[in-house]
């Protein structure tokens, strides 16, 4: 099997001709889920039932720090009554939504603290209250996850330059 034209072609145009990779397509009961790789970063990204793209969630670095995060991201992350130093921030993620849900634009950092972990999330606006809500496409909040049993794996597509083999 191969994946839907319409993310083919999605994938094509917005991973494959950017120079990325496509790592892994995974059909799972709510839409599908991809894993690939540009510019240095790996992305997941999900598409609908529909095969409409919805997110991307993509992953930065501490070095991202300097440069790559936009600096009113990083000043709102640092009001946090939760942020001590740069060392303590352990995974940064971007996260870009379609229209559907938005159009919006957020970063989770997840920080180590003397106890535990504590996620804090930015947008342009600043400090955001809590996670925002995504809706995956499939008329809820809930995304049907990996490990579940209706999920099925699929080749990636030829025009992707590498397939990594799943058992």
């Amino acid at each position: 099997q191969q994946p839907a034209a319409g993310i083919s072609e999605w994938l094509r145009r917005h991973i494959v001709e950017k120079g990325g990779r496509v790592l892994e397509i995974d059909a799972e009961a709510g839409g599908t889920e991809v894993e690939a790789v540009l510019e240095g970063r790996k992305l997941e990204l999900w598409f609908d039932k529909a095969q409409a793209w919805v997110y991307t969630r993509t992953d930065y670095y501490r070095r991202d720090l300097t440069g790559a995060i936009p600096s009113e991201i990083l000043a709102a992350l640092r009001s946090s009554e939760h942020y001590t130093t740069d060392e303590a921030i352990d995974e940064i993620e971007k996260v870009e939504t379609n229209a559907a849900n938005g159009s919006r634009t957020w970063w989770k950092f997840e920080l180590e603290t003397r106890w535990d972990e504590v996620d804090v999330y930015v947008d342009q606006s600043g400090l955001l209250a809590g996670r925002p809500g995504l809706d995956p496409g499939q008329g809820g909040s809930e995304r049907v996850t990996a490990s579940s049993p209706r999920t099925v794996r699929l080749p990636v597509a030829k025009h992707c330059s590498k397939a990594i083999p799943i058992l």
